[in-house]
């Protein structure tokens, strides 16, 4: 079984990642096509020996040469599947069209965000009526469609004609090396309270609710903030730092791939996105380290966190909620042993690990060549 996977970059994110483990622990043959730019996902899977396929940069997006090399990839390989990971407008044109290329090819379309008309569309007429087209082509064409939570399927099914559609999900999973490093670490609040988020800084991640919780927070608490990733918001978000005079208590340090010091050095991770997060990775791997998690009920994350039980869900989805449920986590800490939250979500962990997703995938994969 060959499975060609297609991705608009090679950047980090959580597909990516998810990409690289799917080469390093699955035993059917991978490709992984990069069809408008590589990157540092791309260099590792390339280093672990994984199939790696980079398409030239082009003036354009739309080029006939590029769809003339894909549908060559695939006759070459003889690949069996195309996986479609990556919402991106022109990597669905692509899609659909070796749809019509290649007949005997199964086609794939796994779903790694919800869908919601205030994200997904910019407010363009014609751009907003080409995203709806390709979306909803995408789905049509597709032979299988893979959610990676139950609150992703349902976006879809709400919005898009899908009766002879089946869905199905296959949540996302961490690798066992994650699973490992935290399974006997778990923090408790100690003097000085370490925060953590892990992800894109930009603004549909709820951080401008975050750093403003951090105003009300500090003056109450012995409290620090570190902020781990990039994004195109991030200098807003260093200005806001700014204007409140935050910087003591709140540091960027931008992409990192060693986790595991950030993870250990944290004793609550926070995750306040207020777009429906299909899922949430950096949050199964938070708790694979027993640190209690705080995030905002919304989209598929409470299929992860279950209240007072392996981690705390805000009541508000702006700076109040997450204050509150900050506060809950360290008077609970005060009050109560910590590891019992802190087991429970080493537990969780465990149920999404890489391994079950793969042997999901794999009967998905299999039932579809049969």
């Amino acid at each position: 079984m060959k499975v060609l996977h297609l991705l608009s970059t090679g950047e980090i994110g959580g597909i990516e990642v998810l990409c690289k483990d799917i080469s390093k622990y699955s035993d059917w043959d991978n490709i992984f096509c990069f069809v408008f730019s590589g990157g540092q996902i791309t260099n590792e899977i390339d280093k672990t020996n994984g199939k790696v396929i980079v398409l030239k940069k082009s003036k354009n997006k739309l080029s006939l040469l590029k769809l003339r090399k894909l549908v060559s990839i695939c006759n070459n390989e003889k690949v069996d599947i195309v996986n479609i990971h990556h919402n991106n407008v022109f990597l669905q044109f692509y899609y659909t069209k070796l749809k019509q290329f290649l007949p005997k090819v199964k086609f794939v379309m796994t779903l790694h965000s919800c869908f919601e008309k205030e994200y997904n569309y910019c407010g363009n007429f014609f751009i907003d009526m080409c995203r709806k087209y390709y979306i909803n082509k995408s789905l049509q064409i597709s032979n299988l469609i893979i959610a990676v939570s139950k609150a992703g399927k349902r976006t879809y099914e709400e919005n898009f004609n899908l009766l002879n559609k089946m869905i199905v999900v296959i949540y996302n999973g961490i690798s066992p090396e994650i699973l490992d490093k935290g399974k006997d670490n778990y923090n408790v609040c100690n003097d000085c309270i370490e925060l953590m988020y892990i992800g894109r800084l930009v603004k549909i991640k709820g951080l401008e609710n975050l750093i403003l919780a951090m105003d009300k927070l500090y003056i109450k608490y012995n409290i620090h903030l570190t902020l781990v990733g990039d994004g195109k918001d991030r200098k807003c978000f260093e200005k806001l730092v700014h204007k409140y005079s935050l910087e003591e208590y709140i540091t960027f340090v931008g992409f990192q791939r060693n986790l595991d010091y950030y993870f250990r050095k944290a004793n609550i991770f926070i995750y306040p996105s207020i777009c429906k997060e299909i899922f949430g990775i950096s949050i199964v791997e938070a708790m694979a380290y027993g640190l209690p998690c705080v995030a905002n009920k919304i989209g598929g994350i409470p299929e992860i966190i279950i209240d007072g039980e392996n981690g705390f869900l805000t009541k508000k989805n702006d700076e109040s909620g997450i204050v509150e449920a900050i506060i809950r986590v360290i008077n609970y800490s005060k009050d109560n042993d910590m590891s019992s939250i802190s087991n429970q979500a080493k537990y969780t962990a465990t149920k999404f690990s890489i391994g079950n997703t793969i042997v999901d995938l794999e009967k998905q994969y299999t039932d579809l060549l049969n």
